[in-house]
């Protein structure tokens, strides 16, 4: 590189210099900030922090206490039951001193209790058609078999409902649900079969299905997510619906506004929904939506590490407000009140720290993402701050990433999903078991009755 000759010359090439290097400087900051992102600073999933996930250490006891369960906590360990399977009893026969103790009677002195696993063995139940001669005008008579009892042999109501249960609920492959079979019971349950028996799920559990959707859209309160999964080579995606006592989850090829309107709850639905800043969900417009506290305070946590003042004080005014409700539940936010003014001006700060659009050649401005996050929170404040206005509603969308994060479980465990059919299949059923679980009701059971045509779930979902 030559340097020039005359002093204006130098000049020029230092303000070239001072250019580049403020370019370059701004590439470092926002890559290091990419590399620094994490779950607990970013919408990132916590299995992408790998090794550097932060070690989570147990919480220190208070001063005084003793490990271990504290006065007052409930217990879960064994209790005798009443009257065991087996009992083996251990009766001396000859005293220390050598003396034969047979003629003695025996007196119980202590009981000790081992609660094992049976022997495993399917039951095998046969049925016996007879026929029988009519005396009258002699014809023969044949006593049909059970509707259900189709085949010489097949596998009945309690095996399908493990299946569905082992493929749905513990995401389990078939491979591995035949491989357990094989090891539980010696037969080796065949991928037709595990088919059959979660299409059969699938269509009984139609009316359910309704009705569980139902009572979502009946709620006061809704919480909303959506997740990507692989199905039949392409990327699908799963949206859910979902409260407290029920679970509505459903499969489709869009993730936007179609999707929404197809399937989910929202298009009549004139409750709160929970979620988000995803775009689709704002243009339902007769929804009062709520945003999720937890991802606003981990992108103010990433800006907050950057430098960012005004992400802070934010960050601060949010956790205020969430440990007032806990500490007031009955207090609720008003436009009156300091903190609504507080809101405010940290915004106000935001717009003044935070480096103006940069317009391209081509289309919309480029934003830094401190700007973009304060957009969100100046434009959607009221779904901001809705959960210290309204009583119930939560500061986090939790409820709806717990209920959809068996997706990404299953996925993990069992690989893509190879049909439509197959993810359908697996939301329904899914819908079905959540919902069991969040009513306190056995899974298998339910299964079994729902594979023996028993339609008891109907009062179980209304009550």
């Amino acid at each position: 590189m030559n340097l020039p000759e005359t002093l204006e010359g130098c000049h020029e090439l230092i303000r070239e210099l001072m250019a580049q290097v403020l370019s370059l400087s701004e590439d470092v900051k926002r890559l290091r900030a990419q590399l620094d992102q994490n779950s607990g600073n970013s919408s990132k999933p916590s299995s992408s922090d790998g090794f550097r996930k932060k070690i989570v250490l147990p919480k220190k006891k208070g001063k005084g206490k003793k490990s271990g369960g504290q006065v007052g906590h409930k217990g879960h360990t064994l209790e005798m039951v009443a009257e065991a399977d087996e009992v083996v009893a251990l009766i001396p026969d000859r005293c220390e001193c050598g003396e034969s103790l047979a003629g003695g009677e025996p007196q119980l002195a202590a009981r000790r209790q081992v609660f094992d696993l049976p022997v495993q063995a399917l039951y095998v139940r046969e049925y016996q058609s007879y026929e029988c001669r009519c005396p009258k005008c002699r014809s023969v008579i044949y006593q049909p078999f059970p509707k259900e009892v189709s085949s010489p042999v097949q596998y009945g109501s309690g095996v399908k409902a493990l299946v569905a249960l082992l493929n749905t609920k513990f995401h389990l492959s078939w491979q591995r649900t035949s491989e357990l079979f094989l090891d539980l019971y010696g037969y080796s349950i065949n991928d037709h079969t595990q088919e059959q028996a979660l299409s059969q799920a699938y269509e009984r559990l139609a009316p359910v299905e309704a009705e569980i959707k139902a009572q979502v859209a009946a709620s006061a309160v809704v919480h909303a997510d959506e997740t990507g999964v692989r199905t039949a080579g392409k990327l699908h995606w799963v949206h859910t619906s979902s409260t407290a006592d029920y679970t509505y989850v459903y499969g489709h090829e869009k993730r936007g506004r179609e999707a929404l309107g197809d399937a989910s709850i929202l298009p009549g639905y004139s409750g709160t929904l929970v979620h988000d800043c995803w775009a689709p969900y704002f243009s339902f417009e007769h929804i009062r939506h709520a945003l999720c506290g937890a991802h606003l305070v981990r992108e103010l946590q990433g800006l907050k590490e950057n430098g960012s003042r005004w992400a802070a004080r934010m960050q601060r005014l949010l956790f205020t407000l969430h440990q007032k409700i806990q500490t007031e539940p009955t207090w609720q936010l008003t436009p009156e009140d300091p903190f609504w003014r507080r809101y405010d001006l940290i915004c106000k700060s935001a717009n003044k720290e935070e480096p103006p659009p940069i317009k391209n050649l081509r289309g919309k401005p480029r934003q830094s993402k401190g700007r973009n996050l304060y957009n969100r929170l100046n434009k959607f404040k009221s779904a901001v701050l809705l959960f210290a206005s309204q009583t119930d509603v939560p500061f986090t969308n939790n409820q709806a990433e717990r209920d959809i994060r068996p997706l990404k479980v299953k996925q993990k465990n069992a690989g893509c999903f190879r049909t439509k059919i197959g993810l359908d299949r697996f939301c329904r059923i899914y819908s079905f078991l959540s919902t069991l679980r969040k009513r306190n009701r056995n899974a298998l059971n339910e299964l079994t009755d729902l594979f023996e045509g028993k339609n008891s779930f109907f009062p179980l979902l209304s009550t």
